[in-house]
């Protein structure tokens, strides 16, 4: 099968031929994967950033998939063969990816139903980023008609973050620079923006919010003192920020650190929403041999989702 591997440390990952899975154990499914994406992660991997984490090599990388169920092993009741799933993995180690042709997870974990309203290119990506929009939408705990800054909106999970605070019934100030950052955010469903390269992004917000904002997304700060910064002069007090990049305890405000899980639930509900009107910005989408073009696309921030054709 044709995949993109990490053949061993210090190595280039590269798109080559690789031994498919075998059958599928007991309790275990084997997908034809049709559709995936790129996400920052997946590059960092590429580049050996993540060496703290076991390595199984040849690593196959890859997180997001979207496909057919080709194979059950024995004692599998959630699926058959030929269903349509969609998902992603998170493993303890590097390697056993959905950037390859076919991947063998457990049947209890990773991978849900794909509803006949989801289009596999879209479900393709949205495991990752949508999975970690919704947990952090999750952790700031808001109500209904409270206001949310979301730092980082145009992106992927930004994106899909704006969606799911707007139908939490949260009015969003989301973060953008330029006439087309705008429009993209205000179209997902954002009541305000407001530019983060003037430098006054916090009097932005305060007159947008003058007794503050109910909770922040951060997908941006990639450290405590940025979180600070960020949020000390536009929180309101005793509220919360959901942050992707770092997070601990602080003395005016909590920071609830999100790392994306792969819980059932999680998908199903990014299932439900994705056909009740959910929008998946996937932007452009690379077929697996270009995968380093999609690495390109996605270094270059894109107002959205950028996919992979891996069947």
């Amino acid at each position: 099968m044709r995949a993109y591997v990490l053949p061993a440390t210090g190595e280039e990952a590269a798109v080559t031929d690789a031994p498919p899975p075998g059958d599928p154990g007991p309790g275990e499914v084997r997908i034809r994967v049709r559709c995936s994406s790129v996400n920052p992660s997946d590059r960092m991997m590429a580049g050996g950033f993540f060496r703290w984490m076991e390595h199984h090599y040849p690593a196959v990388l890859g997180r997001d998939f979207a496909g057919t169920i080709d194979a059950v092993g024995d004692g599998v009741t959630r699926f058959t063969t030929g269903d349509e799933v969609f998902g992603f993995v998170k493993r303890p180690y590097v390697g056993d990816g959905t950037f390859a042709e076919y991947v063998t997870i457990p049947a209890d974990r990773y991978a849900v139903h794909r509803p006949p309203g989801l289009s596999v290119e879209d479900a393709g990506v949205l495991g990752v980023a949508g999975a970690t929009a919704l947990q952090c939408v999750d952790a700031l705990a808001c109500a209904a008609g409270e206001t949310v800054l979301i730092n980082g909106a145009t992106g992927g999970v930004g994106s899909f973050a704006v969606q799911l605070a707007r139908r939490a019934g949260l009015r969003v100030i989301a973060t953008a620079h330029g006439s087309d950052a705008e429009q993209h955010v205000r179209f997902l469903g954002a009541t305000a923006t407001v530019d983060w390269t003037t430098g006054d992004l916090a009097d932005q917000v305060r007159a947008l919010a003058p007794d503050g904002v109910d909770g922040i997304v951060d997908l941006v700060s990639s450290d405590q003192d940025a979180i600070t910064a960020l949020a000390r002069p536009v929180l309101a007090p005793g509220r919360a920020v959901a942050a992707t990049r770092s997070g601990s305890s602080h003395a005016d405000f909590t920071v609830h650190g999100v790392h994306c899980s792969p819980a059932l639930d999680l998908l199903h509900r990014l299932a439900d929403a994705a056909v009740d009107g959910l929008v998946v910005p996937r932007v452009a989408s690379h077929p697996l041999d270009k995968i380093e073009d999609a690495f390109a696309a996605l270094a270059r921030a894109p107002l959205g989702k950028v996919g992979l054709e891996v069947a």
